[in-house]
């Protein structure tokens, strides 16, 4: 056998039929194990359920905006609502639950969802004497109001048509109110103010203006010595300069004292001192008249006696 024989050989040599190789392959899956054929099935489950469920929605939700625009409901999200049937109340001051029933005059069936808390809200603030309120819904049936009063530190009085005198109170930021429900021992000991513009306002009296200048004197006394201000029967300020509300005199009258004059211009602990060592000198001297305490002096308080037996009536003597 040639070469040529040979090479003419090999070109047309087949596999044999037992050769692996000459297997004809049929099948075009991927080759996996069980496990790996079970996860593609359950990945295709998954993604046809979330794509049903995600169209199903949309198409509820459009069907229920359409309806509910078509056809809208009342729907009351706060709970059930029944009649008013109590008012609880909270107050830091002296108004009475009786007065408050009284005022408001809430109709009788009245639901509490009916209630117009604001309208409620804005009536009672229109009383000088409250100074905020709150309210609250407690269902099914309790309407809650709470109360900050006004404090009252002054009194006033003015004239009156029907009483010829009428007395108001004077909060520590000048409210001016009735002070309705303060029980009369305690207004007795408020001193009377003088002085000061008392204009008339929608609801009453706009704040005076002249106790910012009378408060840091009565918060200084009340500090220094609680007990002296109940000696003080009637406070007026005075300004020292027209046009100028800055500088003043406050003059005090007390038991003690016709007249006692404190300035603005200086510490008033240092000027309480200084009355404090007249008051008692006076005590110890046998004085029952004193006329004047001027405390503003430099270093010394100016005081007036109008009898003294070792000194000509109202002759001044430095303290």
């Amino acid at each position: 056998m040639g070469i040529e024989d040979m090479a003419n050989r090999k070109k047309s040599k087949k596999p044999s039929a037992r050769d692996w190789t000459a297997l004809r392959q049929s099948s075009t899956r991927k080759p996996g194990t069980r496990v790996a054929w079970w996860r593609r099935i359950k990945l295709r489950f998954h993604t046809m359920a979330v794509w049903s469920a995600t169209t199903c929605g949309l198409g509820f939700i459009v069907l229920s905006v359409s309806y509910f625009t078509s056809n809208p409901l009342d729907v009351n999200l706060a709970g059930p609502s029944g009649h008013v049937s109590k008012i609880e109340f909270q107050t830091n001051g002296s108004l009475s639950h009786e007065w408050l029933i009284d005022y408001l005059q809430i109709p009788e069936n009245t639901r509490l969802m009916e209630l117009d808390l604001l309208e409620l809200k804005n009536k009672i603030e229109t009383v000088a004497q409250v100074k905020s309120v709150n309210l609250q819904r407690r269902h099914p049936d309790v309407l809650r109001i709470i109360f900050t009063e006004h404090v009252p530190i002054l009194k006033i009085f003015i004239a009156d048509s029907e009483q010829g005198k009428k007395r108001l109170l004077v909060s520590d930021t000048g409210e001016v109110f009735e002070g309705l429900g303060h029980p009369e021992p305690i207004v007795n000991e408020l001193p009377v103010l003088f002085g000061g513009r008392l204009l008339k306002g929608p609801n009453g009296f706009h704040p005076l203006e002249v106790v910012s200048k009378i408060k840091p004197l009565l918060d200084a006394a009340c500090s220094y010595n609680p007990k002296i201000l109940r000696d003080w029967s009637r406070i007026r300020f005075d300004i020292l300069q027209e046009g100028s509300e800055l500088d003043g005199l406050i003059r005090v009258r007390t038991s003690q004292a016709r007249e006692v004059i404190f300035s603005t211009e200086m510490d008033f602990y240092e000027q309480l001192k200084r009355l404090d060592y007249v008051i008692d000198y006076s005590i110890r001297a046998g004085w029952t008249n004193i006329a004047l305490v001027d405390l503003p002096g430099q270093k010394s308080a100016t005081v007036r006696v109008n009898t003294l037996e070792n000194a000509t009536p109202n002759q001044p003597l430095l303290f």
